[in-house]
């Protein structure tokens, strides 16, 4: 009786009128029985391998569905509205929150935000999308620094990146050799970049930038690994990943090879260092054989077109440049949320783009504003302001600082790997930050933030470990004592 009078409400839901309110209704009862299943963390721990898998070739995956791929453009943004509510729950049952200073700058972000925007009389719907999108890669990072990870899923984790490795470099090598038909297949119908007669290599994705950052970002993980191992080849391994990093031709990308390079060099100490400078050596020395002139006329190129260039002809350079002009004059405040710089600034076409005349550069215009998205600092800086723009530069420093500064305390040689390797990828992300918005655009932001909160949640456990023995090797000497 009763499913008989369930099948008749869902039929008289079900005309035409009726179906909006209907299918709204089961969304929402959907949505809370998802956010009650994130409340048990290990629900959360099994979607993550296929979620970061599918988060990788996102934009691949829509570009092949056509119009029906829209639905997964918003899976990020999902998965963010199920956890933190579960989060949120957690916490009323008692369960204690950690990252505190995350969460207090998100509230700082979000204030001076706030006030940008009141003070431009912004209009709301346009100011909560473009706050959502600001913080968003920092609620990645607060989800998962709350969540307590074993050895047993670093290394479940990593077999599934490892498997999406081996694909891409795989298709790297067809990427290479017939790229036109390679990217038909994949529905990729611009040309393809030549490179001093070679393909800007991008293999599985859509653009040879993401690419790159990826390649360096597996070419880092296994160059930490030869660290913690000293297995050779690891060390090979890592050059194979980083010599096709290099086949993207971006200049980020071969800079921040030579940051890590450096870094890995601070931190071998001098015994280790040595040990590296005839390999690193032949390395170098190969690469510029083959790419050295072209490595030159790269830097060449970039900086005439960015850095010597008209600020009214090239659109990285104006939003560089008129992002301070907003800072200083609205100082310490931006112009508010969804007004410069972001998706929200691109869709609904900021008003601010036609009062400093950016409305005319190539790339920015209404009708085509292609570039509008293009860099990262400008977009925090134009929006927030100084001070915004402050608090989170400060919050990734020191999230880099404490994750490189606290590996070595980790007993657990995977942990020590997994924390080094994730304050690596955020110094990488620092510096391709410096022209492409890898903080907010996926897949790299999702990767990017998801590796710093597993490696806080890893060092917080230690941490809460070591205070513990710390506590009862005090009782233990009070009892001796007598006390």
């Amino acid at each position: 009786m009763f499913l008989s009078l369930c099948a008749a409400a869902v039929v008289g839901f079900a005309a035409p009128d009726n179906l909006k309110i209907l299918l709204l209704i089961l969304g929402l009862i959907g949505y809370v029985i998802l956010v009650l299943a994130a409340t048990r963390e290990s629900n959360i721990k099994r979607c993550i391998p296929p979620f970061l898998l599918f988060i990788l070739f996102q934009d691949t995956i829509i570009n092949l569905l056509g119009s029906m791929g829209v639905i997964f453009s918003y899976l990020d943004e999902l998965f963010v509205l199920i956890c933190v509510p579960a989060l949120m729950i957690n916490f009323l049952r008692g369960k204690k929150i950690a990252g505190g200073y995350i969460f207090l700058s998100m509230v700082g972000m979000v204030l001076f935000g706030m006030v940008s925007s009141i003070l431009h009389s912004n209009p709301f719907n346009i100011t909560f999308q473009g706050m959502q999108l600001m913080i968003k890669g920092l609620l990645y990072v607060f989800v998962f620094a709350n969540i307590s990870f074993t050895r047993a899923d670093l290394l479940h984790y990593v077999k599934w990146v490892k498997v999406a490795a081996i694909g891409v470099l795989i298709f790297s090598v067809v990427d290479l050799a017939m790229p036109s038909a390679f990217r038909g297949l994949l529905g990729i119908t611009a040309s393809v970049d030549y490179r001093v007669g070679v393909p800007s290599l991008q293999s599985l994705f859509i653009h040879p930038g993401i690419y790159g950052w990826f390649m360096t970002l597996v070419g880092i993980y296994l160059a930490v690994n030869y660290k913690i191992k000293t297995d050779p080849r690891y060390f090979y391994w890592a050059c194979v990943f980083f010599f096709f990093a290099l086949l993207s031709f971006r200049f980020k990308t071969i800079v921040s090879i030579l940051v890590i390079a450096f870094i890995f060099y601070l931190l071998s100490g001098m015994k280790k260092m040595l040990t590296f400078i005839i390999p690193a050596a032949v390395v170098v020395a190969i690469v510029y054989l083959f790419a050295g002139n072209y490595i030159m006329e790269l830097t060449d190129l970039t900086f005439s077109r960015y850095i010597e260039v008209d600020v009214m002809k090239s659109a990285r350079k104006a939003m560089y440049y008129f992002a301070f002009i907003i800072a200083n004059e609205n100082f310490p405040f931006g112009v508010g949320f969804g007004r410069y710089g972001g998706y929200i600034a691109k869709e609904y076409y900021s008003p601010v783009y036609y009062e400093y005349g950016m409305n005319t550069i190539y790339g920015l215009t209404p009708e085509n504003p292609m570039w509008a998205m293009d860099t990262y600092w400008p977009y925090v800086l134009g929006e927030l302001g100084y001070l915004g723009a402050g608090v989170l530069l400060a919050l990734f420093i020191y999230l880099i600082v404490k994750l490189i500064s606290n590996y070595k305390s980790m007993v657990d040689p995977v942990a020590r790997h997994f924390v080094l390797f994730a304050g690596l990828v955020l110094i990488h992300a620092l510096i391709e930050s410096s022209g492409e918005p890898v903080f907010n655009s996926s897949p790299q932001n999702v990767f990017i933030f998801t590796a710093s909160g597993i490696a806080l949640s890893i060092v917080n456990a230690r941490k809460k470990a070591m205070d513990l023995n710390t506590l009862k090797n005090q009782s233990m000497r009070g009892h001796l004592f007598g006390n």
